[in-house]
């Protein structure tokens, strides 16, 4: 009878993931948390629109030209003249095209957090903290240092040495 009653208090008290997620929407703090989760391992990479305007213009441009011939008739010293119109139509079709891009600030901050949150999971990871890039940087000064000392001790002493033994 107790195994019954443990088992149906172990069933009752069982958090479903429904209620997990009621929880979590209904808490700001929470649901700030599981938003900047999401947002780090599914970041927006959409963050241009493009809006392309076409316009298209059509013209006709007519050219007319009016040509005088002159006939001189065999036979009569008359002539006739004679004009010829001659109307040339051109149509032309002028596009415009204008493209205007809309960057998304957001989706660029949020790239931005990501990149900055696993540099530093890197460097947390690799014992690559700014501390310790300083720490290795004042390491190699000292080491340089020393050496650039310790050699130039020595050709000292063998300076020195070689002066005694010339006198």
């Amino acid at each position: 009878m107790y195994k019954y009653l443990i088992l149906l208090i172990l069933i009752a008290s069982c958090t479903t993931s429904e209620k997990i997620a009621q929880k979590a929407l209904a808490d700001p703090i929470a649901f700030g948390k599981v938003g900047e989760v999401y947002r780090r391992l599914n970041p927006c990479l959409n963050d241009t629109s493009v809006i392309t305007k076409t316009d298209t213009i059509e013209t006709v441009h007519a050219d007319t030209a009016y040509i005088k011939t002159t006939v001189f008739q065999n036979g009569t010293n008359s002539t006739d003249t004679i004009y010829r119109e001659i109307t040339k139509y051109i149509t032309r079709n002028i596009h415009d095209t204008a493209k205007y891009y809309t960057r998304d600030k957001t989706a660029e901050r949020l790239l931005t957090d990501s990149f900055i949150y696993y540099k530093n999971l890197f460097f947390q990871e690799h014992g690559n903290t700014t501390d310790a890039i300083k720490e290795k940087k004042r390491w190699q000064i000292n080491f340089w240092l020393l050496l650039i000392a310790t050699i130039s001790i020595s050709f000292l002493g063998i300076y020195l040495k070689f002066k005694t033994k010339i006198l």
